[in-house]
């Protein structure tokens, strides 16, 4: 399994009904092939998220069977699911993605 992780900032004015598009979203990825799991988090804001005005930072962990069936994610679904968001909200949030993967050694501590 993978965790495809989706960070979010976004504008507050916003913020209320872009957390209720979010739950819809999320149910309609879980949907997809091979995501099996989300997880919404809130991030406390870095050095980075405090030189910008006052913004919502939401983070989503998607935990994904593997790489094959993300990878079909990209290529048969991505476009139609990020659109939806950036036609609803255009320049009220921005988004940026990375893909995390277990260890060789993926004992708990």
């Amino acid at each position: 399994m993978i965790i495809y992780e989706v960070n979010l900032t976004i504008n507050p004015e916003v913020e209320a009904e872009f957390r209720s598009w979010l739950t819809d979203h999320i149910k309609q990825m879980l949907k997809l092939p091979g995501f099996i799991a989300a997880q919404i988090f809130t991030r406390k804001a870095d050095e980075e998220d405090r030189a910008l005005p006052k913004k919502a930072l939401l983070t989503v962990h998607y935990t994904v069977k593997s790489r094959k069936e993300l990878e079909e994610y990209f290529e048969k679904y991505a476009v139609k699911m990020r659109a939806d968001g950036l036609q609803k909200f255009p320049e009220a949030f921005t988004v940026h993605r990375r893909i995390l993967y277990p260890t060789l050694d993926n004992n708990p501590f």
